[in-house]
């Protein structure tokens, strides 16, 4: 019989095992992530830690939440974020009470995914959840040919992805110094950097707290762009992508402030003199797809699903969320 509770801090040691044997990943490196999470600044006491499915006294399917503050320029309100949503594979039958659970929530609290496959987008799309507009693409920017035209080939040979390859590079992009695009080194800084228009949405609150948590903590930089008539800052996030991870990747997380058509072909020739990506993305939901000027420079990649859902059916959010991958987890 499957036994749904609320998880807290002292859980983080069995959430961890668990998680490991979910992903492959260090139990240690979970354990750190973790008691990341536990210094959230959005934390509050009636909001679980995250949900956890028990079949006897045995952990078999997670969801951690996290709270993210959104705010319109008047009001402030607390969003859920589902992440970590794993159950084991024998243990399929505790998604749903699992789901339910995360999903009693929804009274209090909007609450929203950020990385939905297509298995997790179905159970929202069943439990009350819409898509958010735009979250089946992304617009891509190729920098180098060779990753790419490696990945195209592999892909028309159906070679498999799980084969060894000794030249794939598994290190991050490297910031090289760029005169136009700086680095900031207090959260003060970021804070002042990217004071945005009200735009009337609910945006992510970018305060001192949340940039001290959500970058600096995590080991990660906030950047300001200035040249001509732009000013802005910039959250960058790096991955390696492709069957042989081949594919150095830079996702534009966010862009506040104000970046000029007229400057957005040297904002993306910074952006590749400081990180030499191969390729430059960013998410067709973000606020980056309504800037007309970069999206001409990028193609537009289309999902067979839709990756950002959100649920809020006492309409907190007045059907205004403007949701930013830098509110993901």
């Amino acid at each position: 019989m499957i036994n749904i509770r609320d998880l807290h801090g002292e859980d983080t040691r069995e959430i961890a095992a668990f998680l490991s044997g979910q992903t492959g990943s260090p139990a240690d490196t979970l354990r750190k992530r973790l008691a990341w999470l536990l210094r959230n600044p959005a934390l509050t006491p009636d909001i679980p830690f995250g949900i956890g499915a028990f079949q006897d006294t045995c952990l078999r399917g997670v969801m951690m939440c996290v709270p993210n503050r959104f705010r319109d320029g008047r009001t402030v309100r607390t969003c859920i974020l589902s992440a970590l949503f794993y159950v084991d594979h024998d243990a399929l039958g505790a998604s749903l009470p699992l789901f339910f659970k995360f999903r009693a929530l929804a009274s209090r609290y909007p609450l929203y995914a950020a990385t939905a496959n297509a298995v997790s987008g179905r159970l929202w799309s069943r439990l009350g959840g819409t898509p958010v507009a735009d979250s089946n693409c992304e617009y891509v920017r190729v920098c180098r040919v060779l990753p790419i035209g490696q990945e195209v080939l592999a892909r028309a040979i159906r070679r498999s992805s799980s084969r060894p390859c000794a030249n794939a590079g598994n290190n991050l992009s490297q910031y090289t110094h760029n005169d136009h695009l700086l680095p900031l080194a207090t959260p003060d800084a970021a804070t002042e950097a990217g004071r945005v228009r009200e735009t009337g949405q609910y945006e992510i609150v970018r305060d001192a707290d949340f940039f001290r948590w959500k970058i600096y903590q995590a080991g990660e930089k906030v950047y300001a762009y200035r040249f001509g008539d732009s000013e802005c800052l910039c959250v960058f996030q790096h991955s390696r992508r492709g069957y042989r991870r081949q594919i150095a990747c830079t996702e534009i997380v966010d862009l506040c402030g104000r970046l000029a058509a007229c400057d957005v072909s040297d904002f993306l020739c910074s952006i590749g003199q400081a990180f030499s990506p191969d390729t430059i993305v960013f998410r067709g939901c973000s606020g980056l797809a309504g800037t007309e000027a970069l999206a001409r420079e990028f193609r537009r990649r289309r999902f067979s699903y839709s990756t950002v859902w959100l649920m809020d059916p006492n309409r907190l959010l007045e059907s205004r969320f403007g949701y930013c991958p830098l509110a993901g987890e």
